[in-house]
């Protein structure tokens, strides 16, 4: 069976018993995938660890925000699980596609649909209160927090 993205980002969750937002911390997810996070003052990238063969090293501009922080360290982390090829040696096009799919595996994986509770949001009428919400449950930036919000709404119309 070939799994989508999302559906293989939460069984990476379940497999970590991680069923909760507070129980999402990133970097013990990213050691659980063989990847250290280190920060550095330049750009964020993921490259091979510098003394752990088959580990990667994700180094996180030590300047962002702790929910641009989260965002980037679930961004990398994709590029280390699902993109083993250099981006050296790959095309642009494929740049663009590896660089789409790890903004949608830090979305997923910073924000699993299913750990929004109804009840939870029930009282949120408003857009702006939504998005809020997810931000500061989920310890995301609002451009992300947006999506999802988006997300968990088109998902639930018909509830």
């Amino acid at each position: 069976m070939n799994l989508n993205l999302e559906q293989q980002v939460n069984k990476l969750l379940n497999y970590l018993n991680i069923h909760y937002p507070h129980e999402i911390d990133i970097e013990a997810i990213a050691y659980a995938c063989k990847a250290e996070v280190f920060p550095t003052s330049i750009r964020s990238h993921c490259i091979a660890h510098p003394t752990k063969i088959g580990w990667s090293g994700l180094y996180i501009n030590d300047q962002l925000s702790l929910p641009e922080w989260r965002q980037t360290v679930a961004h990398e982390l994709c590029h280390h699980v699902l993109h083993v090829a250099s981006h050296l040696e790959i095309s642009n096009l494929h740049i663009q596609r590896h660089e789409i799919q790890a903004a949608h595996f830090a979305e997923y994986l910073l924000v699993p649909l299913h750990m929004i509770n109804h009840d939870d949001i029930a009282h949120i009428n408003y857009l702006d209160e939504g998005i809020r919400w997810i931000a500061e449950e989920f310890v995301v930036p609002l451009d992300l927090a947006k999506n999802r919000w988006e997300a968990w709404n088109a998902k639930n119309i018909n509830v």
